[in-house]
């Protein structure tokens, strides 16, 4: 009883169970890559529903912050360089401050 050696020919590689091999028309292949393809398919899904629920809290805490700043500045009696001179002369007139010497603001 001789035992007949295998060659590189005779090994099993993923491609032939996949495209062009003897098992790539059997029908437990088909629906084994399709459940495959549902598991894969059902976290994505979940993938991108984490990251549109991070991404609504970021926007909701960066309202927050832009809120916080406001009263910061409102607070430090600092008003935003985006409004005009005219605005800006009314906010000194109306809280009756004297404008001090040296105005320092901070930048980050």
């Amino acid at each position: 009883m001789s035992r007949q050696t295998r060659g590189v020919q005779d090994v099993k590689t993923h491609s032939s169970v996949l495209g062009s091999g003897a098992h790539s028309n059997e029908r437990h292949v088909h629906q084994f890559q399709l459940a495959a393809l549902e598991l894969e398919h059902t976290r994505r899904v979940r993938d991108k529903q984490a990251a549109r629920r991070r991404l609504a809290e970021i926007e909701a805490r960066l309202v927050e912050i832009a809120e916080l700043m406001a009263k910061r500045r409102e607070a430090l009696g600092l008003v935003l360089e985006d409004q005009p001179d005219t605005e800006r002369t009314t906010v000194r007139k109306e809280s009756g401050e004297t404008p001090p010497e040296a105005r320092r603001v901070l930048r980050y």
